[in-house]
């Protein structure tokens, strides 16, 4: 869904799918 971003670490996207889980 998001875009692979070189600013974004492994834990940035699993905490961003988390919060995104939640509030989906």
């Amino acid at each position: 869904m998001l875009p692979k971003a070189s600013g974004e670490t492994r834990e940035e996207w699993v905490f961003l799918a988390y919060v995104g889980n939640l509030f989906n």
